[in-house]
């Protein structure tokens, strides 16, 4: 499958990455996502659209789909860990979402836009109660990202960090109430 936000389809139907998409569907149409759609992994893990709250007329990183992941390590209604997956949406879009969502905990953020400057803030991270943070950036990426201002706001925020640049692919694996971290650089670490 591929998603793309509702409405961005209809705008932007010449969209080289939309042709990309169908291309790589075998001529299907990709899908799309609209706020507060859920999908399900499974029967332990859920999906849900937390932004764009309205239909996407451009395509641009304020329209990133942003989902946040639930894990049920049992029968229990509520997830025990939580993830939020940014997408290229930064501090801006991620303050209103934390607006329509009120008081709502992630234990884990994948970090917008490659951890751009204005990515996410000490306050924003502060709120959401993040334990862990994951930036997917090329190394030496002609932008510098991950920036210093990002890169500040998790360590003020005492978020640990791991990096796609800096520690290859990362795997996170949730049990129960934990969850555990392996990456090319180091073993397995419980959370």
């Amino acid at each position: 499958h591929v998603f793309f936000a509702a409405g961005l389809l209809q705008a932007k139907p010449e969209d080289e990455t939309i042709k990309t998409a169908a291309l790589l569907l075998g001529g299907k149409s990709p899908e799309e996502l609209s706020w507060k759609d859920t999908l399900a992994l499974g029967n332990r893990i859920e999906l849900t659209v937390l932004w764009p709250e309205h239909t996407a007329s451009d395509g641009g990183n304020e329209e990133s789909i942003c989902l946040g992941l639930g894990y049920k390590a049992d029968d229990r209604e509520q997830a025990q860990m939580r993830m939020l997956l940014t997408g290229d949406a930064e501090s801006p879009q991620l303050e209103s979402l934390l607006a329509t969502e009120g008081d709502i905990n992630f234990d884990i953020i994948k970090v917008g836009h490659h951890g751009s400057k204005d990515a996410v803030t000490e306050t924003q991270l502060e709120r959401m109660g993040c334990q862990l943070a994951l930036i997917s950036v090329g190394k030496d990426n002609r932008y510098g990202h991950p920036t210093p201002e990002t890169l500040s706001a998790l360590n003020d925020a005492e978020v640990a960090v791991y990096r796609t640049d800096l520690n290859g692919d990362i795997i996170l694996r949730f049990e129960r109430e934990s969850f555990f971290v392996r990456c090319d650089t180091m073993a397995t670490q419980a959370l």
